[in-house]
């Protein structure tokens, strides 16, 4: 695959262009984001990934059966949260499911 002239953040202070793989501008200046208004909406960006996320919905349970995973039993409470993650170049969405256990 072919990637050149691709993966590259821009500083917002300096204007000047690096490679992802570089870690992040000399100047130590902000990244730049193609996404910027999604922050108007409550998402938050996370610079390592590039990528945005927001919680949707966050539920306490109380698990009726065992999870497959075997890590919650029946009777334990859990609390559920759900998150939509955006990548910040391409646009792509996602939702990802947390569960943690409450003791």
């Amino acid at each position: 695959m072919n990637d050149w002239n691709q993966y590259y953040n821009t500083c917002s202070t300096c204007r000047q262009q690096w490679h992802a793989s570089e870690g992040s501008c000399e100047c130590g200046g902000p990244v730049e984001c193609q996404r910027e208004r999604l922050r108007l909406h409550g998402y938050e960006l996370d610079l390592d990934t590039m990528q945005w996320e927001q919680t949707i919905s966050r539920k306490t349970r109380v698990c009726r059966k065992d999870h497959t995973s075997g890590r919650i039993k029946r009777g334990d409470t859990y609390v559920e949260t759900v998150l939509r993650s955006i990548d910040d170049e391409t646009g792509e969405s996602w939702h990802s499911k947390r569960l943690r256990l409450v003791r």
